[in-house]
């Protein structure tokens, strides 16, 4: 699941945003190998571990953590497998020179590249294809001379269809 939220409760100094306060790190489960370094905090407004993924970065976890990110013309595409409960998800647009032509196969390389990193970390977490469902947010239309949050979302679809993954919303 997504959640946006741009103002988080302060519980004993702590802003919610990976102000990594002592009690609060003791909550976390241990960080997925290889994903350290993602911001990761205890959330209490929702009394769950969460991690905040920036633009570019993606997150994998089957320990329940909560997934969250704030979106503009980027998207973020989350895969859930329930019946295993992984899930993860990425934040990520296509480069706005994909508008452009002589750009295209760039930015595709870019996105194609992107969502492999997310789909086969679920598979290597022991995800099955067939199970995976995605929900794909975001894409906001934010320029007048391209609409990047639709190509991003548009190439999204596309490549989810490809691979045989659900779009549940």
């Amino acid at each position: 699941m997504i959640v946006q939220r741009s103002v988080y409760s302060q519980k004993n100094g702590s802003s919610g945003q990976g102000g990594s306060h002592t009690d609060d790190a003791a909550l976390l489960p241990n960080a997925t190998p290889g994903l350290e370094s993602i911001n990761r905090y205890w959330d209490p407004i929702i009394a769950n571990p969460s991690a905040k993924l920036m633009p570019g970065e993606y997150y994998l976890t089957c320990t329940g953590e909560q997934l969250v990110t704030t979106l503009m013309s980027t998207v973020a595409i989350h895969l859930r497998d329930a019946r295993l409960s992984i899930d993860g998800m990425i934040h990520f647009s296509l480069p706005p020179a994909f508008a452009r032509v002589s750009c295209r196969q760039s930015g595709l390389e870019y996105g194609r590249a992107a969502m492999d990193t997310l789909v086969h970390g679920m598979i290597r977490l022991g995800a099955y294809r067939r199970n995976i469902q995605a929900s794909i947010v975001g894409g906001a239309s934010l320029w007048s001379c391209c609409d990047v949050g639709a190509m991003t979302s548009k190439f999204s679809e596309e490549y989810l269809g490809e691979q045989g993954i659900d779009i549940i919303n």
